[in-house]
Order: structure tokens, then sequence, then C-alpha cells
């Protein structure tokens, strides 16, 4: 997998092997074109960190 898209998509750090954020990252499934549709910050990034999945686990998006 390509380093750069080994990023989180909300905050722009690191998930790759070796980080302290690759246990429990999301995997995104959307493409960078929709997710800078969705309007994420880092749209290259291919996953989610655990930090930024617990904050949506306890305030969702309202789209």
């Amino acid at each position: 997998m390509n380093a750069e898209r080994e990023i989180c998509n909300e905050c722009g750090r690191s998930v790759k092997v070796g980080s302290e954020l690759f246990i429990n990252r999301v995997i995104s499934l959307d493409g960078s074109k929709m997710q800078k549709l969705m309007g994420e910050p880092f749209p290259n990034g291919k996953f989610m960190c655990m930090e930024y999945d617990n904050k949506l686990r306890d305030n969702p998006k309202v789209l």
C-alpha cells in the first residue's frame, strides 16, 4: 500500500505499521474523490485512526 495513503483522513497522522495508531485503524472504502466531497480534511488518507473513530461513535456526524 502506498505509504502516503496510510494516514488518518481526519487528522492526517500516520497509521502505518510501527506507528502508535496502527492498532485499531479503520479502513475507509471511499475513494479520495468521495472523501473530498464529504469534506474530509485529509482525503488522500485510506484510514481513520482509533481516536477519530471513537469521536465519531460518541458524536456521529449529521448528514
